[in-house]
């Protein structure tokens, strides 16, 4: 685009502060042009945008949309020497613009981790228009960003080649009715007959006809929905989702203009997480009826499982009193109340009550195509407020009906294991998950990350390697991951293995704090406090409020003390920095117990032995926890060191009193007498 026809486009009158910001952006567009050293203009341009934000992005808009390529690249050049976050929309629309292919590969690289869900399908649609050397690139760019994104590239492209196959046909319908009536008029020999008696009387016969008929081919499509829909809704209840999707997705495929169907595969294919196709369905609904009831709860229930919450907030703070007896609205109403109560900080078991209570109403209704999912989304909810009793009997009833072959079962049934502690039928439930073969890839990875750390709670550690390896094998691996394999490579004793994958996460995942502090922590439980010591420093650096990273700096600096001779000068400046870290600790969380335990340990290491320190920090750990074992068995010690015979009796009596049912301390306490 040229310098004059910008000036064309812009607006040069008004404001005189307008008027001199756009001369100021074709004064500058003038310069890029006609320099040839621009090296210079990068510093100017960088003032004008930290100066006049909006001057200097009018004049970087400009350049990307310039018609020479050598402005286009000191465009995406400056970019890349200064990453203003205003700028990155500007490059990432013209993906598709930019015919160069360096300049292209440097909008790409740019644009990488960036690009979200609704921006995807407009690329792919982009560049399945035609082969070509430019569109293979992005392609690869796409693959990558959708292995980032956990999103299946095979589909997504399937998805841009139907979505132009449903608009070329589209355009050939159009064509052909524009063109079918070409050269017919009303003159001549069609007039004549028009005018002939004779023939006005059949062609009325025929328009009668021709109403008879349509009126029936409705009736009959109206009475073949009824019957489709009443079989998927029946099919639905019957645990044979496959079928009734089936069954829906051919329906829709003969009859186009019809809604309630693609309503209810739209509600399929959102409860699979098939998000892809849910969509496309979406889609579909909107150009039939875009004000239609259907149409909008199809919308709500897109945004919760997209999670975009603030549609659905919307939608419930407005206008749920309007749809509030409808019963598609009230399913949709509790899927809501339960993922906002999950996201909400402040969240108590209490707040599940009455979300449950909707569900079990709903239930009794006996909603036709809803049991399983209602079923599913009660068992969840019961797992977080706690209501175990209340639907166990629907938890037992999921397990004998759909836990063997359903992910979506096994997950919700999973959930409520674990959370009843019974985690032994939790990790069967999450490695079944793991491998359905028909769950979407980001399914796999959430059950394969559950089964995974379930093992490791477990310690189970070799499944639990098992698992973590699965999930850096199906894609990018996100930071959980290599906090799972740091942390069961350390409980194996691997040092070989932590080492190496400690390598990977720090380059991939520097800024994670619970990268360092887990790795911090197994190199703690292997003995090699130097290393520990290192990486607990790390984590404070990127989040110096972490309590627990500060107790386990304690405990590794105490630990290398326990190596050197006691109360040498080394000795003493581990024990100064061990006391040190304890007390930050608890100037961050005051109620951390073990560091009051390891700042009495440590007085009573002193020479001579601090009792009164001791026993000040022992009895504050036992006020957070009066059953703390360590504590009492403590106090009971330093009354012994201190001939205390009063106090000795004392914690004696609170532990006999406390610990009674535990074995070991009650063998401690004989042994102690």
């Amino acid at each position: 685009m040229s310098v004059d026809k910008i000036s064309e486009k812009l607006n040069i009158t008004g404001p005189a502060g307008e008027e001199e910001k756009q001369i100021k952006v074709l004064q500058f567009l003038k310069k890029i042009k006609l320099s040839r050293d621009r090296a210079s203009l990068t510093g100017e341009l960088k003032e004008i945008l930290s100066a006049e934000s909006d001057c200097g992005e009018s004049i970087y808009y400009q350049m990307l949309h310039s018609d020479l390529v050598t402005v286009r690249r000191f465009a995406l050049d400056f970019y890349l020497l200064h990453p203003l976050s205003g700028l990155k929309a500007y490059v990432k629309n013209i993906i598709l613009l930019e015919d160069d292919l360096e300049n292209l590969k440097l909008c790409l690289k740019i644009a990488t981790g960036t690009i979200d869900r609704s921006e995807l399908q407009a690329i792919f649609n982009g560049v399945t228009a035609k082969t070509s050397k430019k569109n293979d690139i992005i392609l690869d760019f796409l693959k990558n960003e959708c292995a980032a994104l956990n999103i299946d590239y095979g589909r997504m492209l399937g998805n841009a080649h139907s979505i132009r196959e449903q608009e070329r046909k589209k355009r050939i319908e159009k064509y052909d009715k524009n063109t079918s009536d070409e050269g017919v008029t009303l003159t001549g020999a069609l007039s004549e007959k028009i005018k002939n008696p004779l023939f006005a009387k059949y062609a009325v016969a025929a328009l009668i006809s021709l109403v008879i008929l349509t009126a029936a081919l409705k009736i009959f499509q109206s009475v073949s929905a009824s019957r489709t829909l009443s079989q998927a809704m029946a099919l639905i209840d019957e645990y044979k989702e496959n079928d009734a999707e089936n069954l829906l997705a051919q329906f829709c495929s003969g009859y186009p203009g019809e809604l309630t169907a693609r309503f209810h595969l739209h509600r399929i294919y959102c409860e699979n997480y098939d998000i892809i196709e849910a969509n496309q369905i979406l889609a579909e609904m909107l150009s039939i009826d875009s004000k239609s009831e259907l149409t909008l709860f199809a919308e709500i229930r897109n945004a919760l499982f997209s999670s975009e919450l603030k549609q659905a907030s919307t939608f419930f703070s407005k206008s749920w009193q309007e749809y509030s007896s409808n019963e598609d609205a009230i399913f949709l109403k509790a899927r809501y109340d339960y993922t906002t109560q999950m996201i909400s900080a402040g969240a108590d078991a209490s707040g599940y009550e009455p979300v449950y209570g909707a569900l079990e109403a709903l239930l009794k209704k006996n909603t036709n195509g809803y049991k399983p999912y209602i079923i599913n989304l009660m068992i969840t909810v019961a797992a977080a407020g706690g209501l175990f009793e209340r639907a166990r009997p629907h938890y037992l009833e999921a397990l004998k009906t759909r836990g063997a072959v359903d992910f979506k079962t096994q997950l919700a049934c999973a959930y409520f294991a674990e959370s009843s502690k019974n985690y032994e039928q939790a990790l069967d439930l999450f490695d079944r998950a793991s491998k359905e073969k028909n769950s979407p890839e980001s399914i796999i990875r959430y059950a394969a990350a559950c089964a995974g750390r379930i093992a490791l709670m477990t310690k189970k550690y070799k499944p639990a390697l098992d698992y973590f390896l699965k999930l850096r094998a199906l894609g990018a691996p996100d930071a959980i991951t290599y906090i799972g394999l740091i942390e069961t490579y350390g409980e194996l004793g691997d040092i070989g293995g932590l080492n190496a994958v400690y390598g990977e996460a720090r380059t991939n995942f520097k800024d994670e704090l619970m990268i360092h502090y887990s790795f911090g922590v197994a190199k703690m439980k292997m003995g090699e406090y130097e290393e520990a010591i290192k990486a607990f420093k790390t984590a404070l650096e990127i989040n110096p409020e972490t309590a627990a990273a500060y107790y386990n700096l304690g405990r590794s600096l105490s630990a290398m003390a326990e190596k050197i001779e006691a109360h040498s000068i080394s000795w003493n400046k581990f024990i100064d920095d061990a006391y040190n870290n304890y007390k930050k600790c608890l100037d961050i969380d005051e109620k951390y117990h073990d560091a009051y335990i390891s700042l009495g340990t440590l007085a009573l290491s002193k020479s001579p032995p601090d009792y009164s320190d001791a026993e000040k920090n022992f009895s504050a750990a036992l006020k957070i926890n009066k059953n703390s074992k360590e504590a009492l068995f403590n106090l009971l010690s330093l009354a012994g060191l201190k001939a205390d015979d009063k106090m000795a009796d004392k914690y004696k009596t609170l532990i006999t009193e406390t610990l009674n049912e535990d074995e070991d301390a009650m063998s401690r306490l004989k042994n102690y007498d």
